[in-house]
């Protein structure tokens, strides 16, 4: 579904009696329906609202990024709020994110840290402290539901320790490991670079093992390859 799914869902839920009709609402011609569920409607307001019939467009072959594409283009003119934007959105971390949010435990029974997180919502979500707090939260299961994830080093720079060890294990020599003609064989201590074997991008550790000697024209050509 590309739009409507909270109204949709509003209309489930009245005719399932979830909850009433406002306390404001106007009558429905000589009948009063404010403050009533569905099962206490007139019956000739429950045959009309049964009966209403709903004009549906039906898109055929849309990828999924096109339909994200229509529902966002929809939504500019009345927009949703952010809550209601990420609920209509499809999708295995909107499922986790109400699944977490509506956990429903004893605050004495409650993980230290999901007791936090539901504080965070009930502070509101506007505040700095609030947002980082659900999203510390969120980012660690995550996290967790994917050990096969390699997390980026904190360190992303070789210290000079680690520099030193590496061209002393290279005689200061570039391994070129492309075949680089502009390769200059040997570098002087100024002249080299410190390069991951397993790119730094790609989850490689900031490490000796994982550190080769690179002369500046090397290190260049294999950023051009990667």
């Amino acid at each position: 579904m590309v739009d409507v799914q909270q109204r949709l869902k509003a209309i489930w839920e009245f005719l399932g009696n979830e909850f009433p009709v406002s306390r404001d609402a106007d009558p429905a011609g000589e009948h009063e329906i404010h403050s009533k569920r569905f099962e206490d409607l007139d019956d000739d307001i429950q045959e009309q609202l049964q009966g209403y019939e709903l004009n549906i467009v039906e898109l055929e072959e849309s990828e999924d990024q096109e339909i994200q594409e229509m529902f966002t283009r929809l939504q500019n003119g009345v927009p949703l709020n952010a809550a209601e934007r990420r609920n209509a959105i499809s999708g295995a971390v909107r499922d986790f994110v109400s699944h977490i949010a509506n956990q429903d435990l004893d605050e004495d029974e409650m993980d230290p840290e999901m007791r936090e997180y539901q504080r965070a919502i009930l502070q509101g979500t506007l505040s700095l402290t609030s947002q980082n707090v659900r999203r510390d939260f969120l980012m660690k299961d995550l996290l967790a539901s994917m050990p096969t994830l390699n997390a980026l080093d904190e360190q992303r720079q070789f210290t000079h320790e680690q520099r030193l060890v590496i061209y002393r294990k290279s005689n200061g020599k570039c391994i070129n490991p492309n075949d680089n003609s502009d390769c200059v064989g040997d570098c002087t201590w100024d002249n080299f670079q410190a390069d991951h074997i397993i790119p730094y991008s790609a989850g490689g550790k900031t490490a000796v093992d994982n550190g080769q000697l690179l002369c500046p024209s090397c290190n260049l050509k294999k950023s051009d390859t990667q």
